[in-house]
């Protein structure tokens, strides 16, 4: 039935693309099926090879914790927190230079959720104006409230830091 290729053994409790597997299900319609546990905690059942390539690597949860996905997109909030938090905390980023080793953080109870960053941003600076970002009112302070707003592009390059001069 496998057509030759090798079957896809995994213990149980073995992590795959980030996801541990639980068991193998019975086979249904000739696809190999295991139980899974996501990173947020749920349990899920999917295809093992779907797991064994990468093409699956959570139950879903990036659509379903925030409820933010229109027509497959995800909303352009989510994306935000995302890029924020890889400036401020990822050493790896390639912003983090400017952000993080500079000490600027956000706001300690938006670091690990997304729907206290949503509400807080649309309920106190609405949606997003047409070809406006967020911007930081003071260059060298944090994500906070109080020093966000939407800034359009001339607004934000008025609002950069000076550029270091260097002298030969």
């Amino acid at each position: 039935m496998n057509k030759g290729r090798p079957k896809i053994k995994y213990a149980q409790n073995e992590f795959i693309n980030g996801v541990k597997f639980l068991k193998e299900i019975p086979i249904i319609k000739g696809n190999r099926k295991g139980e899974f546990k996501c990173k947020c905690g749920n349990n899920f059942i999917t295809n093992i090879a779907h797991v064994k390539t990468g093409h699956t690597k959570t139950c879903g949860c990036m659509v379903k914790i925030h409820g933010d996905t229109t027509n497959g997109k995800i909303h352009y909030l989510y994306t935000l927190w995302r890029h924020i938090k890889s400036r401020c905390y990822d050493v790896n980023y390639h912003a983090y230079k400017w952000y993080g080793a500079r000490n600027i953080t956000m706001r300690k109870n938006w670091i690990k959720n997304y729907a206290a960053f949503k509400y807080d941003i649309l309920s106190t600076l609405g949606e997003r104006p047409k070809g406006q970002s967020l911007d930081r009112i003071n260059n060298d302070g944090n994500y906070v409230l109080s020093n966000l707003r939407w800034a359009t592009p001339s607004q934000q390059i008025k609002n950069r830091r000076p550029k270091e001069l260097i002298f030969m």
